[in-house]
């Protein structure tokens, strides 16, 4: 949570921090598992541009060939990061490209509908 907190503040200049509750909890989990002080580079970026190639990455003077563990918010492994990677997880998370179809409310469609609903 400090490392957040700062750079929120630091590089962002952001005021408070408001954390959902389900992001307080993963936090408390990450921190029980004794990870909050490994290092980690965080790479935000201004524009709604996903990083995707290796190049970007040095763009930003991030050595990505020096991570263990690289984790991008996007809602497709992009096939040169798969080929990067030595192992990847999918993580299926609530946001702005969310892959849990099911987790969608789709408010305009008739239910049941195929393949979400038991039909």
């Amino acid at each position: 949570k400090d490392k957040i907190e700062k750079v929120s503040k630091e590089i962002y200049h952001a005021g408070t921090v408001k954390y959902l509750d389900e992001a307080l909890e993963n936090i408390q989990k990450i921190e029980n598992m004794k990870l909050d002080n490994l290092p980690i580079t965080i790479v935000v970026g201004d524009e709604p541009v996903s990083f995707v190639e290796h190049v970007q990455y040095e763009w930003a003077n991030v050595d990505i060939n020096k991570y263990d563990l690289i984790i991008v918010k996007q809602g497709y492994l992009y096939p040169e990061l798969k080929a990067m990677a030595k192992h990847y997880v999918m993580s299926l998370t609530d946001g702005a490209c969310m892959q849990r179809t099911e987790r969608l409310p789709y408010k305009k469609v008739k239910r049941p509908i195929y393949p979400l609903d038991n039909i």
